[in-house]
Parts: C-alpha cells; sequence; structure tokens
C-alpha cells in the first residue's frame, strides 16, 4: 500500500482515513513549534500530487457548481428579479397614483374656485336685488308716509280751520264777557 492509497478507496473506514491524514501530514509539522524545513517539504508533495483523483476532485467541484446554480442559484435569481420587476411596478403605480392626485387635487382646487365665484356672484346678485328691493319697499314706504303725512295734514288743517271757525265764534263771547268783567257790567 503507498503512502495515498488510502484515498483509492483502499482504506475502508473515514476513522481510519482521518488518522492516517494526522499521523502524515499534521504531526509531522510539530504543532506548537516551528516546522522543520523538510517537513514543509514532504507536507508540499504530500498535499498535492497530479494523479486522476485531482481530475475526479475537479470534477466534482464543477459538478457541484452546476448543480447549485441549477437548484438554487437560479431559482433564486429569478425570485430576485421577480421582486424587482413587481417592486418597479409598484413604484410606478406609486407614481402614477401620486400624479393622479395631483392632478384631481388641482381640479378641485379649479371646482372649488369656480364655485367660489359662482357664490360670489350669486351673493351680489342677491345683494343687489335685495338693494333694489329695499330701495323700492322703502320708495313704497316713503311714498306711504307722504300720502299719510298730507292726509294728515289735510286733516289737521281741517281740524284747525274748524277748530279757528269754532274759536272765532267764541272770541266775540269771550271779548264781551271779558269787557263786562272789565266794565263791571253786562253787555
Amino acid at each position: 500500500m503507498n503512502e495515498h492509497s488510502f484515498i483509492r478507496n483502499e482504506c475502508p473506514d473515514s476513522k481510519a482515513i482521518a488518522t492516517r491524514m494526522f499521523e502524515k501530514w499534521i504531526r509531522p509539522l510539530k504543532i506548537g513549534g516551528a516546522p522543520s524545513a523538510t517537513s514543509i517539504q514532504e507536507l508540499r508533495t504530500r498535499m498535492i500530487t497530479l494523479d486522476i483523483t485531482l481530475i475526479i476532485q475537479i470534477v466534482n467541484i464543477l459538478l457541484l457548481i452546476g448543480i447549485l446554480n441549477a437548484v438554487l442559484y437560479k431559482p433564486i435569481r429569478t425570485v430576485l428579479a421577480q421582486r424587482e420587476e413587481k417592486l418597479a411596478a409598484l413604484e410606478n403605480e406609486i407614481e402614477t397614483f401620486g400624479n393622479n392626485v395631483k392632478l384631481r387635487k388641482e381640479e378641485v382646487n379649479k371646482q372649488l374656485n369656480v364655485a367660489r365665484a359662482k357664490a360670489k356672484d350669486v351673493l351680489e346678485e342677491a345683494r343687489s336685488t335685495a338693494h333694489a328691493a329695499s330701495a323700492e319697499t322703502l320708495a313704497g314706504i316713503r311714498e306711504e308716509a307722504t300720502a299719510a303725512k298730507t292726509e294728515q295734514l289735510a286733516a289737521i288743517q281741517k281740524d284747525f280751520a274748524g277748530a279757528h271757525d269754532t274759536l272765532k265764534g267764541q272770541v266775540e263771547g269771550f271779548a264781551i264777557d271779558i269787557a263786562g268783567k272789565i266794565m263791571g257790567r253786562s253787555l
């Protein structure tokens, strides 16, 4: 059995393989101290040997990389790509909704401005109508007041004329009575 025979499946058990590897490669390094130049040279020659096992290990690694790529990395990359697409779509939707919100705010502001202008016009119209109605009502009241005043003045003048005539008739009687009292005799 040569020194690499345990690698070529001549050793049945893995514990024996580990023990042989320790005995041949690790112990000669003199753990805890500096390795000697001969032990380093021996280690270099023992660790890498150019035979069929090196090619098998390279094929194993390449095969493992291919299997991992097909089973693990590609699905993960596709999931990540799908997430990126979803995020991009969501960002576009958010941007679209943001633009819609801005447009609707502008539209609502325009409608509010139009409604305010209409309300202002209606208010001004109502004020002018109320002012005109109050002016007409005031003119009617003035006319009624003037007519009532004229009637009352006419009634007062009539009463005054009647009172004047009555007093004129009584003045003669009063004058005679006063003259009689002054003269002391009745007239």
